[in-house]
């Protein structure tokens, strides 16, 4: 504690302040307030990293003006306790910006996929209070009044459960908001147009599309129209359509499947679930299998293998007239 107090009163002092903050970033009064709760939750007599670590993290978390200024400042106090006193202490600070609502709802979104994360564990990791971050979940979940929009569109993240203080996402979000020219745009949604023509991944191209579609500026969509139809002599009808695709930001696996061919399939293959089938065979039969479930390695594109009620089959995806989760789904 002695320690720590003369280097803070060293730290505070006029040439050292000056040198450490030439561009007058933060005054004295803030630095000495926020160093001041520092010196509060710091309990050895001399130097101990696992110690400062958890006073930094206390500090901050205390510190009711704003973490992202707290944060800078400690950097700074750290450096300084390196130079002059050789002391260099390893703090695992925030991996994000942990004043920002949005970094942090977003980091949220991606670190709760990891099924043993709790909220008290991403407290100790974003040096957030639990509450806090339950507020975050409640917007990143639609279940306020005020979800998260992006884009002029809500980014709700539905059918999320918890157990055990662990959450269960039905469906994982994974957020990228890339900053790509014109002509990679273009790239990507020619590639999804022509995956698009695969049964299994119709929906999912064309929501993919459509979600990048509705980032793009009327500049941006009025341009790829004039390259596509004037440059490329390539139909347009597919870009245009997606105009009217746009919906919410994330959808689950739900949202994207459909009755219609073979519009569970994909959803199956990946998390290895049982569907049903309605399938059109050679003699032009109709023909229903049950509890279908996917060989690994078997999907072509064109054609899947699976085990059903009747055995091993060969299914041609543009055969499959209807499928489902369950049953009553058919009727």
């Amino acid at each position: 504690m002695d320690q720590l107090r003369r280097a803070i009163a060293e730290f505070l002092s006029a040439k050292t302040f000056q040198q450490t903050f030439p561009d007058r970033a933060y005054s004295l009064a803030t630095v000495a307030n926020l160093l001041k709760l520092l010196e509060e939750n710091y309990h050895a007599l001399d130097w101990e990293e696992d110690e400062m670590a958890e006073a930094m993290k206390s500090a901050v978390m205390a510190y009711k003006s704003s973490k992202k200024s707290a944060l800078a400042i400690l950097r700074k106090f750290l450096e300084f306790l390196g130079k002059a006193y050789g002391f260099f202490p390893q703090v695992a600070f925030p991996p994000v910006d942990s004043s920002s609502s949005f970094e942090r709802q977003m980091y949220l979104a991606k670190t709760l996929q990891e099924s043993e994360v709790t909220v008290k564990d991403l407290s100790e990791e974003l040096w957030i209070s639990e509450r806090t971050l339950e507020e975050d979940l409640a917007r990143l979940r639609g279940m306020t009044e005020d979800p998260i929009q992006i884009c002029g569109k809500p980014f709700v993240v539905p059918e999320t459960t918890r157990v055990d203080g662990r959450f269960h996402f039905a469906s994982t979000v994974h957020p990228f908001f890339l900053t790509f020219n014109l002509t990679q745009v273009l790239t990507l949604l020619k590639g999804l147009k022509h995956m698009a023509k695969d049964p299994a991944l119709t929906a999912y191209a064309e929501g993919s599309a459509a979600a990048l579609w509705e980032q793009l500026t009327p500049y941006g969509k009025n341009r790829i129209l004039h390259v596509t139809e004037h440059l490329l002599a390539e139909d347009s009808s597919w870009y245009r359509s997606l105009e009217e695709l746009s919906g919410a930001l994330f959808q689950t696996e739900r949202d994207y499947s459909r009755r219609e061919g073979a519009g569970v399939l994909m959803d199956c293959i990946k998390n290895e679930k049982a569907c049903l089938v309605e399938y059109l065979e050679e003699d032009d039969t109709v023909a229903f299998y049950t509890q279908c479930r996917f060989i690994p390695q078997s999907y072509r594109g064109e054609t899947v293998e699976v085990f059903s009620d009747q055995g091993r089959k060969t299914l041609n995806l543009k055969r499959i007239l209807r499928s489902a989760y369950f049953a009553e789904e058919l009727l």
